[in-house]
């Protein structure tokens, strides 16, 4: 399961305008589909390569990359405190069970932090939201950072002077993985009438020459992501360097597995991966 608490303020790069990005304490990578190039659909944690867009300026950039401004517990700009949890309020690790007594004692003790004003008041956010007594240039609650629209990325791609190369390289992932979306679409209509989808795939001239650029990108600056770096070259129809590349990896990575049986078959269209939960009667 996938949970946040608080956010993280950070500025844009360029303007400073400053966004509130939830933290992920917990996260579930799973998904209704996972595919040999990294898509997944319905993600329950989808980082999108951590590309960002700022809502003010436009600007374009990784999230790594913006201004740590500070810790809130909430979106809204006069809550900007750090929260944690009080201690009280925390389970001890060498306790088994719950007891009424343990229960009484620790709703005692929150009602005692209530009181001495542990909680924000309500006005903090409900009575002062969208009243006229804020800036009007200051809106109550931070902005969240966009996430680049998929109908963008061939202009960003077309533009690599404008970016640093490890932008780019997220970019250029971003775009393999939506230009691949059409033969997806293809790929589960053949499935569902029980007929082999990878006949339908063939690389289009935009689409190996955006692999080749980004193969160049992920070995100077990202040697160590096999697994994508030997599924580029598997559907860039370079089997052999795609087995090469993964023959350290452990026979239970079922990612790498899916890879390298497709690559011994030879086929080079991207694959859906299955797990070993999913059901052997059906492929997704």
């Amino acid at each position: 399961m996938t949970r946040f608490s608080g956010y993280r303020l950070l500025g844009c790069p360029t303007c400073q305008t400053v966004h509130a990005v939830a933290n992920a304490v917990s996260f579930n990578l799973m998904s209704f589909e996972t595919w040999t190039d990294g898509q997944r659909l319905h993600s329950l944690m989808d980082y999108r390569e951590g590309v960002r867009q700022c809502s003010s300026c436009e600007h374009v950039f990784l999230e790594r990359e913006a201004k740590f401004m500070g810790n809130a517990r909430t979106r809204w700009r006069n809550d900007d405190e750090p929260y944690e949890i009080p201690a009280f309020l925390l389970r001890p690790a060498n306790e088994p069970t719950w007891t009424w007594q343990s229960v009484r004692d620790k709703l005692s003790a929150l009602t005692g932090w209530v009181m001495r004003g542990g909680l924000p008041a309500p006005s903090t956010v409900a009575d002062n939201a969208g009243t006229a007594a804020a800036p009007a240039d200051v809106p109550f609650q931070y902005p969240e950072l966009y996430q680049v629209r998929e109908s963008d990325l061939a202009s960003l791609v077309a533009k690599p002077a404008d970016y640093s190369e490890p932008l780019m390289l997220a970019i250029r992932a971003l775009y393999w993985r939506y230009l691949n979306d059409p033969y997806r679409d293809t790929a589960r209509r053949l499935i569902e009438k029980g007929r082999d989808p990878a006949v339908a795939f063939t690389a289009s001239e935009l689409q190996i020459e955006n692999m080749r650029a980004l193969l160049v990108l992920l070995v100077k600056h990202r040697p160590e992501d096999v697994l994508i770096r030997a599924e580029l070259h598997r559907e860039l129809g370079e089997f052999t360097a795609a087995i090469d590349l993964m023959n350290d990896l452990v026979s239970e990575h079922e990612e790498a597995n899916a890879i390298r049986e497709a690559a011994r078959h030879k086929i080079s269209a991207p694959t859906l991966i299955k797990y070993a939960w999913q059901s052997s009667s059906k492929t997704f």
